[in-house]
């Protein structure tokens, strides 16, 4: 009978086509590895492999058959993940990732307090691990910006699309402005987040399609930004949304008109992920809110 280990090894001689490097990847020896591949060729009645020295090619049985392999072996994988799915969902768990816990702790409570059987696992530090993590199913949802990850093999709804504001401290000479433009602001102290925070991200493509350079002054995290442009020492960007500009209460907020200066924020989760009823409940109730509530 054939095993899963003698398919495993196969599709990494398959991709890495020489016997040692193959054995070295796999840590096993070349002899064991040699032997397996001998033991499955002999149980499908076929050489898979064209042999040189070390060297082991795919001809066109082996090639046939990694089609159909690796087909299988994903759709064990698939059913993996969702076993572990549907385990978790026994245990009422949500895991959601954000990119700023500050903007949206009051909307996952608000959840939490709807549902309050359910565990959450809230994340907002790892962006550049939340698309394996959507992959793994380590993660149910991410809320995002759509510049801010890898969003292939994704599905997603709106959330919400913003256009941004510059926020001033109530005495600052620009504090009674109706409108402004990112040129207009590029040589005022800036206060910038911090280098590879999402929203510094988006920033920095929106300046560059803008061809501004702007003046930074500090860079730092999302919770100290509001704190220093209500001190006086410059002046901050940020989305016009209702949740945002709370963080920035007390700061005087001015409309940036330029057409590239908006920020489209949506709920993430892998294509082929099936949602159990948690998922869909965090689902539904997203989309209700950010009906009802366009500005929230």
């Amino acid at each position: 009978m054939i095993s899963l280990l003698q398919l495993q090894y196969f599709l990494a001689m398959a991709e890495e086509g020489h016997l040692t490097r193959t054995a070295e990847k796999l840590f096993v020896s070349q002899s064991t590895l040699s032997s397996m591949i001998s033991k499955l060729e002999n149980e499908l009645g076929v050489e898979l492999f064209d042999r040189k020295n070390n060297r082991m090619i795919l001809n066109k049985y082996g090639k046939e058959y990694r089609e159909h392999i690796s087909a299988a072996l994903a759709e064990i994988e698939a059913g993996e993940r969702r076993v572990k799915s549907l385990a978790s969902a026994g245990e009422n768990r949500l895991s959601v990732a954000v990119t700023n816990a500050l903007i949206w702790h009051d909307v996952i409570w608000n959840f939490r307090s709807k549902y309050p059987d359910i565990h959450i696992q809230l994340h907002s530090d790892k962006m550049s691990q939340y698309r394996q993590m959507l992959n793994e199913e380590k993660l149910d949802f991410i809320i995002a910006g759509v510049e801010d990850f890898d969003t292939r093999d994704c599905e997603s709804v709106l959330l919400s699309r913003r256009n941004l504001c510059l926020c001033v401290a109530s005495d600052h000479p620009l504090a009674k402005r109706e409108s402004i433009t990112l040129k207009e602001i590029e040589s005022e102290p800036y206060i910038e987040l911090s280098p590879g925070l999402p929203y510094r991200n988006f920033c920095d493509s929106i300046y560059k399609k803008a061809n501004v350079r702007m003046n930074t002054v500090i860079e730092c995290n999302y919770d100290m930004r509001p704190k220093l442009v209500l001190g006086g020492y410059g002046v901050a960007i940020t989305t016009g949304g209702r949740r945002t500009l709370k963080i920035f209460n007390g700061c005087e907020t001015i409309p940036i008109t330029d057409d590239i200066a908006v920020r489209e924020v949506r709920l993430f989760w892998d294509k082929n992920r099936k949602f159990n009823h948690i998922m869909q409940n965090f689902y539904d109730y997203m989309v209700e809110v950010h009906r009802d509530m366009p500005d929230y």
